[in-house]
């Protein structure tokens, strides 16, 4: 059985009855300085974003800022699953929060991660950051 199947289905009581303490675990999961942990939460945020029933994202932006705001490069791949995930739900919020993020602290490691999942986002949010992320860009 692979960990999504795991997160997806072992969590959905917990997701259901419960949300908010599911969330308190990943952001304990997200808060530990072992990467692996952080992974586990990132994966684990997948299933939340995906589940209709689910509507308070605020905590989600939340949880997200830290790790967007400087991206590791252990964690690129699992950023860009959930930003992806974030804008299929949300695509102003996420192209909103994603602008305050450049905006706040526009480091290389930041806007690389924004081009990488660029094209992979609603053409309204591309849109909406391209210009952002090309006013940060440094000129090669």
């Amino acid at each position: 059985m692979s960990l999504d199947v795991l997160l997806k289905y072992g969590s959905w009581r917990l997701r259901h009855e419960q949300p908010d303490s599911w969330l308190d675990v990943i952001q304990g999961w997200l808060e530990k300085d072992s990467f692996p942990y952080i992974k586990l939460g990132l994966q684990a945020l997948i299933p939340v974003l995906e589940d209709r029933e689910f509507n308070n994202l605020p905590p989600i932006y939340r949880l997200l800022l830290p790790l967007l705001s400087a991206p590791q490069p252990a964690l690129i791949s699992d950023l860009q699953n959930v930003i992806i995930a974030l804008e299929q739900r949300s695509s102003g919020e996420t192209a909103y929060f994603l602008r305050q993020i450049i905006y706040r602290n526009p480091i290389p490691d930041v806007l690389r991660l924004v081009r990488r999942v660029l094209p992979l986002l609603s053409s309204d949010t591309q849109k909406n950051l391209h210009d952002v992320v090309k006013e940060f860009s440094i000129p090669e």
